[in-house]
C-alpha cells in the first residue's frame, strides 16, 4: 500500500491510527505520513525501500528504535511519534504531547548552538553608493545647494546573484545583513522544553468581557460595587515592541 493510500485506510477502519516513519542514512526520519487523529489503536511503521521494492517493517518500541539516535541518556525515554522528540519522563511528556503540532524539531547540541555571521566569502566592497530617494538624506531641499551636498558612507555589500556562493532570497541577505552589521551572537534552545515553554507562550491578543455596573446604564445596582467597561485603544504597539530590546543568551 503506498503512502498516499493509508489515509483512506484509515477512513475505513476508525479504530486504527497509522505514523510511518522513513530510514535513511544510518538514521530513523520522517514521519512520512502522520495520522491527523490518534485512535485506540495506534500503530508505528517504518517503511523501507530499495529501488522500486517497498516493504513496512511494525515499530514495537520507539524509544529502544531512537533513543541512542536522540539523546546520551541511557535509561528509558518516552519518544513523541509526532515530532521525534524525547523526554525522560512521563508527566513532562503529557504536558508537551497536547501542544505537538506534529513538526520535527531538531535541537542542537551545547556548544554547537551559537550562530553569527561566518559568510564572510559573501562580501564585497562597494566603492560607490547611490541613493534613489532623496528623503533619506535628510536635507533642506534647496535647489541651488543640491549640487554641493554630498553624503558619503562606506559599508559592505552582501552580494546577491544566481551562483552557489550568494544568495537566493531577500529574507537570507537580511538576516545575514543583521548579523554582520550588529556583531550579535545569537543563543539558541538546547532543551526542547524551553522551546515548548516558548513556543505555547505565544498568544495573539487579549480579550476579557465583564459584567458592568455602571450608574450610566438602567440596570444599574446601587447596592453592589460600580463597575465600569473601559475600552482603550492604544497606537503603535508593534512599533512599541520593535523597540525593545531582545534577549540573546544565558537563557
Amino acid at each position: 500500500m503506498a503512502i498516499k493510500n493509508i489515509k483512506d485506510f484509515e477512513a475505513n477502519n476508525e479504530d486504527i491510527s497509522i505514523n510511518v516513519f522513513g530510514y535513511d542514512g544510518n538514521q530513523i526520519v520522517g514521519p512520512y505520513y502522520l495520522t491527523p487523529k490518534r485512535r485506540n489503536h495506534h500503530i508505528n511503521l517504518m517503511l523501507l525501500h530499495e529501488g522500486d521494492k517497498f516493504h513496512y517493517i511494525l515499530i514495537m518500541d520507539m524509544s529502544r528504535l531512537l533513543r541512542s539516535q536522540l539523546t546520551a541518556h541511557k535509561g528509558r525515554s518516552i519518544i513523541c511519534d509526532g515530532c521525534i522528540q524525547s523526554f525522560t519522563t512521563e508527566a513532562v511528556y503529557e504536558k508537551y504531547e497536547k501542544e505537538c503540532v506534529g513538526v520535527v524539531t531538531d535541537m542542537p547540541k551545547e556548544g554547537e548552538n551559537i550562530i553569527r555571521f561566518k559568510n564572510y566569502h559573501k562580501k564585497k566592497r562597494v566603492l560607490f553608493v547611490v541613493y534613489a530617494d532623496a528623503e533619506c538624506i535628510l536635507v533642506d531641499w534647496n535647489p541651488e545647494n543640491l549640487n554641493t551636498n554630498t553624503v558619503t558612507m562606506s559599508y559592505y555589500w552582501l552580494t546577491c546573484s544566481k551562483t552557489s556562493e550568494v544568495y537566493f532570497t531577500v529574507p537570507s541577505l537580511s538576516w545575514d545583513a543583521m548579523f554582520l552589521c550588529t556583531g550579535v551572537e545569537l543563543e539558541l534552545f538546547t532543551d526542547i522544553n524551553m522551546y515548548s515553554f516558548c513556543k505555547t507562550g505565544i498568544r495573539g491578543g487579549l480579550t476579557q468581557c465583564s459584567n458592568a455596573n455602571s450608574k450610566h446604564t438602567a440596570d444599574y445596582d446601587p447596592s453592589k460595587s460600580e463597575v465600569n467597561i473601559y475600552y482603550l485603544d492604544v497606537n503603535n504597539l508593534y512599533g512599541k515592541a520593535m523597540t525593545q530590546c531582545l534577549p540573546q543568551k544565558g537563557f
